[in-house]
């Protein structure tokens, strides 16, 4: 009987923990995705050379990070119901360069 209690108790604790790193990482793409938007809608071509340069890096950062995270969401498919209304939201970071 105690061998039963510490095997729920284990698996729900690692199921806590998976979760929370899901959060985590849902609450990560969200912060990327919006600064990859933010700079996005920076960039102009009139712009000096030296703030084209610091969009770019900001582009390169968070663009970059928020389509690794989206991609590593979707291919874990890890909470559906809230994976597809964020992928949704974001999906233009399938089409980003």
């Amino acid at each position: 009987m105690k061998r039963i209690i510490l095997a729920v108790i284990a698996t729900h604790s690692t199921i806590a923990l998976a979760n929370q790193h899901v959060n985590a990482s849902f609450n990560q793409l969200k912060s990327d995705a919006e600064l990859c938007r933010h700079f996005s809608g920076e960039w102009d071509t009139d712009l000096p050379k030296e703030r084209k340069d610091e969009i770019q890096a900001g582009l390169n950062k968070y663009c970059n990070r928020a389509k690794d995270t989206y991609q590593k969401l979707n291919s874990k498919k890890a909470n559906p119901k809230q994976l597809s209304r964020i992928l949704k939201e974001y999906d233009f970071l399938n089409e980003a360069p």
